[in-house]
């Protein structure tokens, strides 16, 4: 999956596992993490780069996404709200 420099997915949580393993970003290339199941969270780039990354996760549907406006929660994460 690509994000362009400050694209990012809605929150949103997997009832299934997920491996992240990152292939371009502001971080290390080859730099992986899970995704504990059950945890709200989001995905994506930074404001200025671009970010790359590949799943692997347990087969089946397994994704409950919040539909609400998250740009200050992006923001704090960010460390500039």
């Amino acid at each position: 999956m690509h994000f362009p420099a400050g694209v990012r997915t809605n929150p949103h949580v997997h009832t299934l596992g997920q491996h992240i393993i990152v292939t371009d970003c502001v971080g290390v290339v080859g730099d992986e993490t899970g995704v504990h199941v059950g945890a709200w969270h989001w995905r994506g780039a930074v404001p200025t780069q671009s970010m790359s990354h590949v799943t692997v996760q347990d087969p089946g549907l397994d994704l409950d996404v919040e539909r609400r406006d998250y740009d200050e929660v992006y923001a704090a994460d960010l460390g500039s709200a």
